[in-house]
């Protein structure tokens, strides 16, 4: 830890609050910060804590930090879990989105660790034949990956950013589906979420 972060938090535990001498100093500061964290960020992938080196990583940024890193993750069922929390995590999955479908198209049995133990055992009683709903805006991402169960929900999405689009009403789009080409359930977040399973 730097010098000048050390003392900033000594003098706000007791007092509450620190002022900076000037810009000069508050630029230190953040760069010690900065440093800290790096390095706290370091010991975690040196000791193995794969968790916490992905969620520390901004949201945006998770995916990306869980890729430099799954070389090194020897049990696939702690990778795919990992998957499975940055996915329901994540507020969009499209910037990555050619990188998911690589491992959306995946057959390997570990895969189902993407889905919690419980969603895993949802996802099995499902029919063989889906009808499955997606929320988006006529013209903007009709195409996504990520559709629901539940057309209550659908509705919800689609109206959910439609005051930034005024030019784009909202949609909501019904399909029917094989079990097959679902790749997941993921029910974290009480939105019924199917992830479709890319085509090859």
């Amino acid at each position: 830890m730097g010098a000048l972060l050390e003392k900033v938090r000594s003098i706000t535990q007791k007092e509450g609050k620190y002022t900076f001498k000037d810009e000069r100093e508050q630029g230190q500061y953040l760069k010690e910060v900065t440093n800290d964290f790096q390095a706290i960020r370091r010991r975690m992938k040196k000791r193995g804590d794969w968790d916490g080196y992905v969620f520390s990583a901004s949201r945006p940024d998770r995916f990306t930090a869980l890729i430099r890193i799954c070389h090194l993750i020897k049990d696939r069922r702690v990778l795919w879990g990992l998957l499975g929390h940055i996915w329901t995590d994540s507020e969009s999955t499209r910037q990555d989105r050619r990188y998911w479908e690589s491992w959306l198209r995946s057959a390997e049995p570990d895969a189902k660790h993407f889905m919690s133990e419980e969603d895993q055992r949802a996802f099995e009683a499902l029919p063989n034949t889906l009808t499955i709903y997606r929320g988006c805006l006529k013209g903007l991402n009709e195409d996504g990956l990520s559709w629901t169960l539940s057309r209550e929900r659908a509705e919800w999405f689609s109206k959910r950013f439609a005051c930034l689009h005024p030019n784009n009403p909202p949609l909501v789009l019904e399909r029917r589906i094989k079990k097959r080409d679902a790749f997941a359930l993921m029910t974290d977040r009480q939105e019924d979420e199917i992830v479709l399973r890319p085509a090859q």
